[in-house]
């Protein structure tokens, strides 16, 4: 006999966590000095996959990338985790476009607020984080 743990959670709760991370997650990509946004900056890198082979070509370049990379698959993950537990029912080409959207957006938004780069490989990471949530979410409601 196989034991399960049973979670019960209110959907009003999952809105408060999800407010919560929204904010939280704008206070670090706009705001916070700790992710470097004390001083104003900005970058356009429109080039596929050309941060990411920088990366892997310099010194200690893995830890570059993976640090990068994890961070920027987090950033929109447990907005898709928390979309799926309000019961959003999205098909998963309208989830892919949604969430590409939504990483293209926060890129943009770094771009003209001058707090950062607008790169191409931060959109899909971004993107590719939001659909895992989503489908990670889905996952544990089935």
């Amino acid at each position: 006999m196989e034991d399960k743990i049973t979670l019960k959670i209110s959907k009003r709760d999952v809105t408060w966590l999800l407010g919560l991370y929204i904010i939280s997650a704008l206070y670090l990509l706009y705001f916070s000095p700790f992710c470097g946004r004390a001083v104003p900056h900005r970058s356009l890198q429109p080039v596929p996959f050309k941060t990411i082979r920088e990366q892997m070509t310099i010194p200690h370049g893995a830890d570059a990338f993976l640090g990068n990379m994890a961070g920027n698959v987090i950033v929109l993950l447990p907005v898709g985790f928390f979309l799926a537990l309000l019961g959003w029912k999205a098909r998963l080409l309208r989830a892919i476009l949604f969430f590409f959207v939504l990483a293209f957006l926060v890129e943009l938004f770094q771009y003209l607020f001058w707090v950062g780069c607008m790169d191409v490989d931060d959109i899909w990471m971004n993107g590719a984080g939001g659909l895992l949530g989503f489908l990670l979410g889905r996952r544990i409601l089935d």
